[in-house]
């Protein structure tokens, strides 16, 4: 196992038994290793005693944080180390965080890391409070403790948390943005769907900033609603309608991308399918063309059956798409397939000809060839895809 760079450059880990369990912000990569694998003394006391440990870009170990999950009763591997499941450590925002599940799921804490390691604050019953660094917050929670949206919950810098009691969003600093005995969704930006069956975005205070039936018009749209699974990011909503046939036919189903914070269409409502993701003031958007894209219901197919993605920023505006990008040498597909990394990096395209583009304040600052060895997309907190 080491780390490799986007030139190739490759740092073998201190210890030839670490394990990379995800990426983090500052160079920094959270690593397990296990140091008594068939010691039958030590496992008999410890139980599969794991090790847990950030290193930087050179492979180094520079914050052993062995002592703070095991002071949690956490030794053994279990799904913190697993970065494909529910309640896998997640990184994002210059934070990272654990959660630390005991006695089969009844009970959990999570801890929350800055990019020095040290213990921000923490969520948990009273119990968990004891062991975070003097000076870390501490949020009571009750039991049955989970995170929603692992691979994502700290998109816009929102932290959600799910218990017997309902929902909590925190922000990087553990502070309480919102909280509620129901189940709403972030969708970042200062954001909420308070109700997956409502028809309102709220802001934390409850204030009513978008009702998707203002979209309806008489004679002409009918039956807005969100459609899919909203990401956490952006304040951006899909929303699917049907364009009314006037001669008492079947309806047209329409879908789109609305910006909550611009208060505008992204991505006007029109036939055909729609998938985006969205993070760090950028939207990722694949549709069936260009022209339907921008032109919205009614608008001319611009004679090619395939497929058109780009990046677009919260205003609408197109950043980037296969044209703008072949300046970079990328050779791109009209419809190439985008993710999001981390840290304002997105993953472009597919197989050899993938690239990478760094985004900031809502251009592209950058690009470069994906590296030969390929980006392993599991192991960074990407957005899933909204399918509509």
């Amino acid at each position: 196992m080491c780390l490799t760079d986007l030139e190739g450059t490759e740092a073998v880990f201190e210890n030839p038994d670490m394990r990379p369990m995800g990426g983090f912000s500052e160079g920094k990569v959270l690593v397990t290793w296990e140091t008594s694998e068939y010691d039958e003394e030590w496992d008999t006391e410890f139980d599969e005693m794991i090790h847990y440990g950030l290193v930087d870009d050179t492979g180094a170990l520079v914050v052993d944080l062995t002592d703070l999950v095991h002071s949690y009763g956490y030794t053994f591997q279990g799904n913190l180390k697993d970065v494909s499941v529910t309640n896998a450590p997640t990184y994002a925002n210059g934070r990272l965080v654990l959660f630390i599940e005991w006695s089969g799921g009844s009970y959990g804490a999570v801890i929350v890391l800055d990019e020095q390691g040290k213990v921000v604050f923490t969520v948990g019953d009273a119990e968990a409070f004891q062991f975070a660094d003097e000076g870390a917050a501490g949020r009571e929670f009750t039991y049955n403790l989970t995170m929603m949206n692992a691979s994502d919950c700290y998109r816009d810098g929102v932290l959600a948390l799910q218990g017997i009691n309902g929902v909590m969003f925190l922000d990087v600093d553990g502070n309480v943005l919102y909280q509620t005995e129901g189940y709403p969704t972030s969708i970042g930006g200062g954001c909420v769907i308070p109700d997956d069956s409502g028809t309102v975005v709220t802001d934390y205070a409850g204030n009513v900033l978008l009702d998707i039936t203002s979209f309806n018009v008489e004679g002409d749209i009918d039956g807005a609603a969100f459609a899919g699974d909203q990401v956490s990011s952006g304040g951006v909503v899909c929303v699917r309608a049907e364009k009314v046939n006037p001669h008492g036919g079947a309806n047209k189903d329409l879908v789109g991308l609305y910006s909550v914070s611009a208060k505008k269409w992204i991505a006007p409502l029109a036939e055909g399918s729609l998938s985006f993701t969205a993070a760090d003031g950028l939207v990722y958007v694949a549709a069936d063309s260009k022209d339907r894209l921008i032109g919205g219901y009614g608008a001319e197919a611009d004679g090619s059956s395939d497929t058109y993605s780009c990046l677009m920023d919260l205003q609408g505006a197109i950043v980037a798409d296969a044209a703008t990008l072949v300046a970079s040498g990328a050779d791109l597909p009209t419809g190439f397939d985008g993710r999001y990394l981390q840290e304002g990096y997105w993953l472009l395209g597919e197989g050899e000809d993938q690239l990478v583009a760094y985004a900031e304040s809502g251009k592209i600052a950058g690009t470069a060839p994906a590296p030969e060895h390929g980006v392993d997309v599991p192991l960074y907190p990407d957005i899933e895809l909204c399918y509509a």
